[in-house]
Order: structure tokens, then sequence, then C-alpha cells
């Protein structure tokens, strides 16, 4: 059995020898770590061959110089962030309940994906929402990115996709609305989401003059 943890290691606490799992992936930028660097957990119960044959680096199973100073900078953010992820997810969880109360009070309609309103059920630094009210051109995503506002369209590993996600017509059948996955971080303040909501309710206007 497989998990993916890619968005939860670093953030939750999660102990491999309750959780009964063959296979765990997770990767360093989640928990601010290095970019292109990862961890995958193989249980000691299950035996693979080779991914990449000619060396004996990583115990035989992949051959290749491993990249040591993403390892050590990986190390290092992962234990950085067990250290520090109470303290850091009472900080964006905080965030993320004024974010959404702001979209609730000052713009139209807006259409929360999941459980991301139920703070105990959902990942705690991902607001994901459907906007009625925005054009379906998807110019929205070019414009905010444009005023230095990063977020995705869609569900998760859909940035620079122009395909609908998945995961959002599986949840609403039919949906016509434009998706955005916003992300909040440890370093993440409240002006910056106030920042965000303002850019938001000027694409709100824009798509009501358009209509």
């Amino acid at each position: 059995f497989h998990t993916d943890t890619v968005q939860t290691v670093g953030h939750y606490p999660i102990d491999l020898q309750e959780l009964e799992v063959d296979f765990l992936a997770a990767s360093a930028h989640k928990f601010y770590g290095p970019k292109g660097v990862g961890v995958l957990y193989i249980n000691h119960r299950v035996k693979v061959g080779p991914f990449m044959e000619g060396g004996s680096q990583e115990r035989g199973r992949r051959a290749g110089t491993e990249n040591i100073l993403g390892i050590g900078g990986m190390h290092t953010a992962l234990q950085t962030s067990l250290d520090n992820h109470e303290v850091e997810n009472a900080h964006i969880l905080g965030l993320k309940k004024y974010f959404i109360e702001k979209l609730q009070s000052e713009m139209d309609n807006v259409l929360f994906n999941g459980n991301c309103t139920a703070h105990d059920k959902s990942m705690v630094s991902v607001v994901s929402a459907r906007f009625p009210s925005f054009p379906k051109d998807n110019m929205h995503l070019f414009t905010l990115d444009m005023n230095g506002i990063a977020l995705s369209g869609g569900s998760a590993c859909q940035s620079g996709s122009q395909v609908g996600s998945h995961v959002i017509q599986a949840l609403y059948p039919g949906n016509t609305y434009p998706v955005i996955r916003f992300s909040i971080g440890k370093d993440n303040t409240k002006e910056e989401i106030d920042s965000v909501v303002e850019a938001l309710k000027k694409m709100e206007v824009k798509a009501e003059v358009k209509a």
C-alpha cells in the first residue's frame, strides 16, 4: 500500500511504527526545504528490485550519485518543521480562517471545495474555492500572477494546466466555475491576505461589468 504524504509530512506528526503502509512519499519543498529532492519510505517487509541498474547506491535500488546537499537540506528542513509544527500550524490556521471569513463577507457567492471550512477535516494550509462571478477564460490566473500573487487553478498538481481538474469534476459534476487553490505558509501575513482579497474583488467587479 502506497500513500502520498507530500502535503502532510512536516505539517502533521506521522509515526511510521504505527502507520501500516508499505510505501510513503514526501517532497522537501513542501516543508520549506530545497526543491528537487524528496524521500521514498519503503517498509522493511517489502522487497523491491533495482529502479536503475549500474551501481550500489541507495542500497542497490538506484544507481547514480546522491544529491548530498539536497538531502542534507531536506533533513534540516524536516527537523525544523517537526520541531515547530504546532506553532506554525496555529499561525497558518489563523490566517486560513481569516481568509475564508473575508472571502465570505466581502465577495459574492464564493463556493468552497471539499471540507475547506471544516478545519479539523482539511489540509491546514490550503483553501480551494470556486468563483461563480469570475470570467471563465482563466485570465484571472494570469492577471493575479502578473500582480505577484502565486496561486493555482484546479486541484493539487494542476499548476500551469489549462485542462479542468478531474478531482473537481468528480466532486462537483458539470462545474463550470473558475477554481482557485490558495496555499498559506508560515511566513504569510494578514496584510498579504488582505491584498489577495482586494485583488480578487477587482476581478469580480470586472466580471460583473463584462456580464
